[in-house]
C-alpha cells in the first residue's frame, strides 16, 4: 500500500519568507502523489495570517492546505500540533524558508521504500552563497544511522526531516523545552536520538535537497547564529548524559568525542561547554519546568483523526 506523505510547515511572524516559500512549493506534486498540507501559524502578530488566507482561497490550487493555529510559542509546540493532526504515514518537516528541489518526493519515496527506515535527511544548503557557513549539511555521501547510536547536532536538521509516523507512535512528540522560542535550539537532534535509542535506523540521503534562504548572509549575522547553534549543542549533549537511560547517555558521550574529533573547532567545544552548563542552571528554573508541564509531549502519538 502507497504511504501518504503528510507535509508539516510552521511559521512564526515571517511572512514575506513564508509567502516566497509557498510560491515555490511543488503543489502539483504534491497533489500527484496524494499528499496533505498542513501548516501552523505559530501566533503570529504580523500579516502571516493573510497571507495563508491568501494562499488556501486561491483559485485551481492543486492541493488544499490544512491550516492550523497554536497560540503558545515555541517551534516545538507548533510542530506538535502539527503531528497530531497529519494524517499520513510519512511526516516531512520543512521549515517556511526552505526550498524544494523538483525531485524531492521522490527521493523520498526511494528513501522509505526499505521499512527499517524509521527517520531520513538529506543535504541542507544556502540559498544564497553569502550564507554559506551556517545551518548547513552538505554530506555528499550517503549514510545509514544505526540503532542505539549516538549522534551529534547538525546530522539530522528539522529544516529537512523526514520521519515515520510509526516513530511518533512509539516514542512522543517534541520537546517543547527545546527548540526556537524555547531555551535551546535542539529539539530536532534531541528527537531523533531518542528515536535511535528506541531502536529505530535512520538515513542520510544526499539526493535529497533543500536550499534554505535563511538571510543571514553578513558574517556578523552567520557568526550569532553559529554561537547560538553551538551552545544549543552542548545543551543537547548534556540532557542527553542527565536523562535516566544509561544506553543514550554513553551513546550521546561517544558522539561528542566523535564531532570534537571530526570537526575539530576548539572554539565550537567551548561554546558547547558552555551551553552544557546552561542547562544545567536552567533545569532549576521555573521556566523550563513551566514548558514541560502538561504538555503530554513525551507521551505516545495518538491514532491520527478520521475524516
Amino acid at each position: 500500500m502507497r504511504e501518504r506523505i503528510s507535509v508539516l510547515v510552521c511559521t512564526r511572524n515571517r511572512a514575506r519568507a513564508l509567502e516566497t516559500m509557498l510560491a515555490r512549493l511543488p503543489l502539483e506534486t504534491l497533489a500527484r502523489e496524494g499528499a496533505e498540507f498542513v501548516i501552523v501559524d505559530n501566533g503570529s502578530t504580523d500579516d502571516t495570517p493573510a497571507v495563508l488566507a491568501r494562499f488556501a482561497e486561491g483559485t485551481g490550487r492543486p492541493l488544499a492546505p490544512v491550516l492550523l493555529r497554536e497560540e503558545a510559542p515555541g517551534l516545538s509546540r507548533a510542530r506538535n500540533t502539527a503531528a497530531r493532526a497529519a494524517t499520513g504515514t510519512l511526516f516531512c518537516f520543512l521549515d517556511d524558508d526552505c526550498y524544494l528541489d523538483q525531485d524531492y518526493f521522490t527521493v523520498v519515496r526511494r528513501i522509505f521504500a526499505d521499512p527499517a527506515i524509521g527517520y531520513a535527511g538529506g543535504r541542507i544548503l544556502a540559498h544564497d552563497p553569502a550564507g554559506r557557513g551556517t545551518g548547513e549539511m552538505t554530506e555528499t555521501e550517503a549514510f545509514v544511522q544505526p540503532p542505539h547510536s549516538g549522534i551529534w547536532p547538525g546530522k539530522f536538521q528539522g529544516a529537512s526531516l523526514i520521519v515515520r509516523r510509526s516513530v511518533f507512535e512509539r516514542i512522543g512528540l517534541f520537546d517543547p523545552a527545546l527548540g526556537a522560542g524555547a531555551p535551546f535550539r535542539c529539539e530536532d537532534i534531541e528527537f531523533v536520538a531518542r528515536a535511535s535509542m528506541e531502536g529505530f535506523t535512520g538515513r542520510h540521503e544526499p539526493d535529497l535537497v533543500v536550499h534554505h534562504d535563511h538571510g543571514r548572509t553578513t558574517p556578523a549575522l552567520i557568526e550569532q547564529i553559529n554561537r547560538e547553534n553551538d551552545v544549543a549543542g552542548g545543551a543537547y549533549f548534556m540532557l542527553c548524559v542527565l536523562r535516566e537511560l544509561p544506553r543514550l547517555r554513553f551513546a550521546s558521550l561517544r558522539a561528542w568525542e566523535a564531532e570534537r574529533r571530526h570537526r575539530n573547532y576548539p572554539q565550537r567545544f567551548r561554546r558547547q561547554i558552555k551551553g552544557a552548563l546552561r542547562y544545567v542552571v536552567s533545569l532549576v528554573t521555573l521556566e523550563l519546568r513551566s514548558y514541560r508541564a502538561g504538555t503530554g509531549w513525551n507521551r505516545p502519538l495518538p491514532p491520527p483523526p478520521q475524516g
